[in-house]
């Protein structure tokens, strides 16, 4: 303890002599940890943190299994008829329940509100292993009999917002959908759910009164399954078990398909589905450039200590002539490393705090999504202790990269030698001459990385500059968006069309409106209705072969209202309703694609699955041509073929409502929700905001992708071109004698400044020669994350290895200028 007492105080005197070098090391450390720190809480919440539920380990959810012609199984959820039959012939579960997310109306009062809910049976509680904060949760009898048992459990947000988390409130009632519901329990505080955001729960059975009448009865696939596993049985038996009980639910309850497949079933642990592949690989790539950033530090940090070894080289020579061991010496030293670690880990913990107040992760950008749409993302990024733990391994761990190469190196030297040799200052021989060699070797390492790291951020860039340059197809500006939802069961798809009709008639008249329409989600949203397409006068393809495309039910302005062009034919009007002729307008995709070099316009066709549009006798006659907007996925966008039909023909009750306005959308929203109240009381408008915002929202993980890797990259760039001042530096000081000589001989201030540029440019060409090759190596793990960019884009390449070039050009100003300005009489003399 005393030798490590007497280590500190000398390791802070020797630093406190050398205030530049340990404020340099510090502030990178800072930055370098910092980042990385912060980036780690993102990427442990997301992949490595439990869901905050008991046993998480044992938590699976089942899935069906689906594969055509061989292919890759796909996931698909449960109708509640085949779960029944799951759950009477499984063994593999201790426990197993029902859960679908699903938001509901909340309709009594003068405020109506939109409210986040989950529909489970009565097994879902225990399942997960949560109890109730008052009350109790469902009872068995409660997923009996449809309708019957009217029961609901309240979120504490919602506990504590609508009945003041009153106790009082066990026994009250509270409306939804037009539904009194008797509050039967209220759930702890920060209980989520699965969806993690469900702000009530209400039994399955309930369902059918609610919202959807044939939930119960359809074999339709959209219920989730949670299940337990059985002390002792693994996951692998449990998917062999479900391999075949999955073949035999198809057997008995056949799916709803005329595409041949083979059925079967298994199970995906909780923790694996919370995140979606392509997200996980997305976080991983910040994670890496978060990385890099820290070993370019590092790197950074080595060479400074080496040129600092050199300077000295006469004290180190002293105490090892005094019988100081080399052991205890190079201990020595790498408690100043030690230190400066210390010092910039601390810092970075602060710092790494700081930015998660600041750092904003956009919705989904790391959770689930599709198939497993239904979970919550679990993921808040904080400071907790796993994360602690990796910022003190990060500090350790830099503090043996930077520190202990250059401790080895620096008691290498033999004592004599350096004692007779002088300071050593300007020494062209011995040991020291070696060592720019040894920092050019890192800085080269360092300006490779840097360079990879800055390769990944302009793909990235250039990519994010593709994607929100994409061709809109409409005009987002002045336009308001918000969603209204009424319930299923009370405006099911015949009643759906009158009730929109009264509520655009209402929103139409709101001073500041333009036009109004309606659809499923907005464009560049992921909200559309998808189908198969049969054209009049073709022959019919094989079964499961039919083309997919898109579908939208819109109103008579829908096209005025987004701005869309119109081609050819003619839009939408008034008359296009239920008795009327069935008519379609396509994209000009759809044209392209299914009519090329022909004029679609009085051709006829219909739509595989339930609505109007669905046989040869009910086909609809295209009357219209316009141009293509994208929905959903960008990446798809180019292949989308949209087919729009009036809502008035054809509609569900839940929908979109776009309305182009005169001036700022957002100062008609109080007329809005008030022409809603009037035409439909106890509906809510919820999702309320721009087009803007809501093209905003779009671009959201593209950015905080984007923008995060370019701060890293821009970070790299400095510390390479500090790397590489350094160590020029440090040579144009070790060859003062020599560049002295030179000059009092009649070597020319250009012919020096030429040898200093050469030495310098070779360690950057090497760097980036190797840079090249890192990057083309590393492309495969960016490649799902670019749009419209090759991870092999040239100009990219160019273009970073050009800058760099520069800046490590400019980096070699400061040694050229002392280099030139050696005075040869000077050098002569002290010889």
């Amino acid at each position: 303890m005393d030798n490590l007492l007497r280590d500190l105080r000398f390791a802070f005197r020797s630093l406190a002599r050398s205030r530049g070098f340990a404020a340099i090391a510090v502030v990178t450390l800072t930055l370098a940890i910092g980042a990385t720190t912060a980036v780690y809480s993102v990427v442990y919440a997301a992949l490595f943190r439990s869901p905050p539920f008991a046993e998480a380990d044992h938590l699976m959810l089942p899935y069906i299994t689906r594969s055509v012609d061989g292919g890759r199984p796909q996931l698909q959820r449960w109708s509640f008829p085949r779960y029944q039959m799951l759950r009477r012939e499984q063994r593999s579960f201790s426990d197993l329940a029902t859960f679908g997310p699903s938001s509901l109306n909340l309709t009594a009062g003068i405020d109506p509100e939109r409210l986040s809910s989950e529909q489970v049976s009565a097994g879902y509680f225990a399942t997960l292993r949560v109890r109730p904060l008052l009350g109790r949760v469902f009872l068995p009898e409660e997923d009996s009999i449809p309708g019957a048992h009217p029961a609901a459990v309240l979120g504490y947000a919602l506990w504590q917002r609508r009945f003041a988390g009153s106790p009082e409130a066990i026994g009250r009632s509270i409306t939804l959908e037009g539904t009194p519901l008797t509050i039967v329990g209220v759930m702890p505080r920060g209980f989520g759910g699965l969806t993690g955001r469900a702000e009530i729960w209400i039994p399955e059975a309930m369902t059918p009164a609610l919202s959807y009448r044939e939930h119960l009865t359809t074999n339709q696939n959209f219920i989730s399954v949670i299940a337990r596993l059985r002390n002792g049985v693994t996951p692998i038996a449990a998917r062999a078990e479900l391999a075949v009980l999955g073949a035999r639910i198809q057997s008995v309850l056949p799916s709803d398909s005329d595409v041949p497949a083979a059925f079967s079933a298994t199970v995906v642990p909780l923790d694996q589905a919370r995140i979606d592949p392509v997200n996980r690989r997305a976080v991983l790539v910040l994670f890496g450039g978060a990385l890099f950033l820290l070993l370019v530090a590092a790197a950074n940090l080595a060479s400074l200590q080496l040129g600092r070894a050199v300077t000295r080289r006469r004290e180190i020579a002293v105490r090892l002539a005094l019988g100081v061991g080399r052991r205890r010496l190079v201990r020595q030293l790498l408690t100043e490393s030690a230190l400066l670690a210390g010092a910039g880990g601390g810092g970075g913990l602060l710092l790494a705090a700081l930015i998660l107040q600041v750092l904003t992760v956009p919705e989904r950008a790391v959770g689930p999504r599709g198939v497993y749409g239904a979970l919550g993302e679990f993921s808040a990024a904080r400071l907790d202790p796993a994360v602690l733990g990796a910022a003190l391994l990060l500090a350790l761990g830099t503090t043996m990269l930077f520190g202990l190469l250059p401790a080895l190196r620096a008691t290498r030297s033999d004592p004599m030698a350096e004692l007779r040799g002088g300071s050593g200052a300007g020494d062209p021989g011995g040991r020291a001459s070696t060592r720019p060699r040894l920092r050019g070797l890192i800085i080269v390492g360092e300006i490779a990385l840097a360079l990879m790291l800055s390769i990944g951020a302009g793909l990235m860039v250039k990519s994010f500059r593709r994607l929100v340059g994409v061709d809109r197809g409409f005009e987002p500006a002045g336009l308001l968006t918000f969603r209204i939802q009424p319930s299923d069961a009370r405006y099911p798809s015949e009643q759906a069309p009158a009730l929109l009709e009264r509520l655009l008639r209402n929103i139409a008249a709101v001073p500041g409106i333009v036009s109004v329409s309606v659809d499923a989600g907005t464009p560049f949203d992921d909200r559309y209705a998808s189908s198969t397409l049969y054209i009049a006068g073709r022959p019919l393809p094989a079964p499961g072969r039919a083309p997919p495309v898109t579908r939208h039910y819109v109103g008579p302005d829908h096209f005025r209202t987004l701005g869309i062009p119109l081609l050819r034919g003619r839009t939408f009007s008034t008359a296009d309703r239920a008795g009327a002729p069935h008519v379609v307008i396509i994209n000009q995709t759809a044209a392209r694609k299914f009519w090329p070099g022909e004029d679609p316009i009085g051709r006829r066709v219909w739509f595989g699955g339930g609505s109007t549009f669905s046989s040869p006798d009910s086909s609809a006659e295209i009357v219209g041509v316009v141009g293509d907007v994208p929905y959903g996925s960008i990446e798809n966008a180019e292949s989308q073929a949209s087919f729009y039909t009036p809502y008035l023909q054809f509609t569900y009750a839940f929908r979109t409502v776009m309305a182009r306005t005169s001036g700022d959308p957002l100062a008609t929203v109080p007329g809005v929700r008030a022409a809603l109240a009037a035409a439909e009381p106890g509906l809510p408008m919820f999702d309320v905001r721009t087009m803007t915002d809501a093209l905003n929202a779009t671009w959201a993980r593209a950015r905080f992708n984007t923008g995060l890797l370019s701060a890293f990259a821009v970070l790299a760039l400095g510390l390479a071109a500090l790397g590489i001042y350094g160590v020029i530096a440090h040579s144009v000081r070790e060859r003062s004698r020599e560049i002295g000589i030179r000059m009092a001989i009649g070597g020319a201030p250009a012919t020096i400044a030429w040898m200093v540029v050469r030495e310098g440019m070779a360690i950057a060409g090497a760097g980036l020669a190797a840079g090249i090759l890192g990057a083309l190596a590393l492309n495969r793990f960016v490649a799902s994350l670019l749009y419209g960019v090759t991870p092999t884009d040239p100009m990219v390449y160019a273009a970073l290895v050009l800058l760099l070039g520069t800046v490590s050009l400019v980096a070699l100003l400061g040694p050229v200028r002392r280099a030139t300005r050696v005075d040869p009489s000077i050098t002569l003399r002290a010889e």
